[in-house]
C-alpha cells in the first residue's frame, strides 16, 4: 500500500505532476514545491515509495519504479486532472525512478530529474533510458559540487535531443 498527498489545483481540468522523493526520505520533502505547483494550477501528487513514510513494504530499490508508475496511473485517473498532461519530478533515487518510469510510460509528457546518478545502487539510467524517453522534455539539475550527479546530467543531456535542459547550481547539495 502506497501513501501519498495530493495537492489539487483550483482550475480544472489541470495538468498533473508526480513528485518522487530521495532514499530514506518521504513525500513531505515535496510540500513546498507541491504548494507552488498547486498555486500555479497544477495538481501534484507526492508519493511515499515502498518502505518509506506511510507506505508499506520493503524498500527494494529496483521495484520502486512500479510505485512511480502506480502513482502516475492514480494521478491520471483523478477527476479534474488531464491524463494527457502528466509530468514527473524526482530527486536523487527519485530522479532515476522518474526517468525509468517515463522511459516505459509514453503518457508521461515531461520529466524533471534533480541529482540523478547513472547507477544508484542498481537503479541504472543512461543513453538507452533517454532514447526511450525520446523527444519529451527533460529538465536535469545538479550541483557543480556533486561530481556523480554532474557527470550523470552531462551524459544524459548528450542524448542528442533538443528537449534536454541542464541547470547547474554552485551551491553544494544533493537532491
Amino acid at each position: 500500500v502506497l501513501s501519498g498527498q495530493i495537492y489539487e489545483a483550483g482550475i480544472r481540468p489541470a495538468p498533473g505532476v508526480v513528485l518522487v522523493h530521495m532514499l530514506s526520505r518521504s513525500r513531505a520533502d515535496w510540500d513546498g514545491p507541491a504548494m507552488v505547483l498547486q498555486a500555479l494550477g497544477v495538481t501534484a501528487l507526492a508519493v511515499d515509495l515502498r518502505g518509506h513514510g506511510g507506505s508499506s513494504g520493503a524498500a527494494d530499490l529496483p521495484d520502486m519504479v512500479q510505485d512511480v508508475r502506480a502513482a502516475v496511473q492514480f494521478l491520471s485517473g483523478q477527476q479534474g486532472v488531464r491524463p494527457d498532461r502528466i509530468g514527473i519530478a524526482g530527486a536523487s533515487l527519485g530522479a532515476n525512478l522518474a526517468l525509468l518510469a517515463a522511459a516505459s510510460e509514453p503518457s508521461i509528457r515531461a520529466i524533471a530529474a534533480v541529482s540523478p546518478s547513472l547507477d544508484y545502487r542498481g537503479v541504472r539510467v543512461g543513453a538507452d533510458t533517454m532514447r526511450r524517453i525520446g523527444e519529451r522534455p527533460v529538465w536535469l539539475a545538479a550541483s557543480t559540487e556533486d561530481p556523480f550527479a554532474l557527470r550523470t546530467i552531462q551524459d544524459l543531456a548528450a542524448g542528442g535531443s533538443s528537449a534536454r535542459e541542464q541547470r547547474l547550481s554552485p551551491v553544494a547539495g544533493h537532491g
